[in-house]
């Protein structure tokens, strides 16, 4: 799958103070300064409200509507489109009202039905754009359309954006992910900072994978899950790199360090791939090996290393797909999409599979974005 990711967005630069005030001068609200230099508005933000609040106090606040207000703005329009096009706040707010409310100051515009394109019209659209992530963002009718003709008449799409820039898979390697992960305190600022490293490690390198690698990422123990944790390991060299965070929290209790951790052997146990398959059979969730069997575990990602697939190939028995009708359960219990991605990560990745599925059971969601081309 090759994602739609400008890699510029991912360079860290550290702005001038002038800089970031010059940038927030060029415009009138912050939805501009947003869509326009996304870099620099989180650069601000992160030199600290004051800051933020300051260079930005000259832009127009989101207004609050009345309902006659909204039914008055309405009024000036004929259709739909002109009411969007013409007052986005405003259409946004009348839409937020509920449905009942907006169908009823909206029933005087006329609804525009779906253009119908022909072949001519597609080839014409695509001709204007030189990627087609342009095409889908600026002409999405025209786009949609073609990837729904080109179901019928196998490839038309191919052949209409052949001239357009070819999109290139992230460049990750496992290496180049852990030094990113490593910048993040927690899997949320990870996800919302990088999402196309987040999902490249979930994606190529599987879950577990994801997890060695957010492993750090901020946890806050008490002495209950901390003791659980240590619990968990009967080898020292494990726990500290399969479990750096509860690690890491004894280190600075040196006398809880002592009490928790005197069961561990110093030294790393031997495991062979006969020796670890025996226990992986016994398991069917590759969650539940990786928490009841921890040790074992800990050897078949380090015996992955030497022997790229091992891992794959002991635990293919396990975690068996979602179905639909889960995905669309967990889907629906979230509001945002970096909420949804990091509490049921399977059935996330599992979409992303099948865009049209992502669609229909994401798009609900306050964050929602289509991190792939459809």
């Amino acid at each position: 799958m090759k994602y739609l990711i400008d890699f510029k967005l991912f360079e860290h630069k550290k702005y001038t103070l002038e800089e970031l005030e010059d940038a927030a001068k060029k415009y009138k609200t912050k939805v501009d300064f947003i869509e326009n230099d996304y870099r620099k508005y989180i650069a601000s933000i992160r030199r600290g409200e004051d800051f933020h609040n300051q260079i930005t106090s000259h832009m127009i606040k989101p207004k609050n509507f009345t309902d006659e207000e909204l039914e008055n703005i309405a009024n000036q329009y004929k259709t739909i489109v002109e009411f969007i096009n013409g007052n986005q706040r405003a259409y946004d707010a009348t839409r937020n009202r509920g449905k009942n409310f907006f169908n009823r100051v909206t029933s005087h515009l006329t609804r525009v039905k779906h253009k119908n394109y022909t072949e001519k019209e597609m080839e014409e659209a695509a001709k204007r754009y030189k990627s087609k992530f342009e095409f889908q963002k600026k002409e999405g009718s025209a786009y949609h359309a073609a990837k729904e003709y080109d179901k019928h008449n196998k490839g038309f799409y191919d052949r209409i954006t052949a001239h357009m820039d070819k999109l290139r898979e992230l460049p990750y390697t496992k290496e180049k992910l852990e030094e990113i992960a490593k910048k993040y305190r927690t899997k949320t600022e990870f996800l919302r900072n990088n999402s196309g490293a987040y999902t490249a490690a979930y994606k190529r390198f599987g879950k577990d994978f994801l997890n060695q690698i957010t492993s750090h990422m901020r946890k806050k123990w008490n002495d209950i899950d901390i003791e659980a944790e240590a619990k968990r390991w009967n080898n020292m060299i494990d726990f500290k790199e399969n479990s750096p965070g509860a690690y890491g929290y004894l280190l600075k209790h040196p006398q809880l360090f002592s009490k928790l951790t005197a069961h561990m052997d110093r030294k790393l146990e031997n495991w062979d791939e006969e020796k670890i398959r025996n226990i992986a059979k016994n398991y069917f969730i590759r969650k539940k090996f990786r928490e009841q069997a921890p040790n074992a575990y800990a050897a078949l990602v380090r015996l992955n290393k030497t022997q790229p697939g091992i891992l794959d190939k002991l635990t293919t028995h396990m975690d068996p797909p979602i179905t639909d009708a889960d995905m669309r359960e967990k889907a629906a219990k979230y509001d945002k999409l970096a909420d949804f991605a990091i509490h049921e990560t399977e059935a996330y990745y599992q979409l992303i599979e099948n865009p049209a599925l992502f669609h229909r059971y994401c798009s609900h969601m306050n964050d929602y974005i289509m991190p792939f081309e459809m």
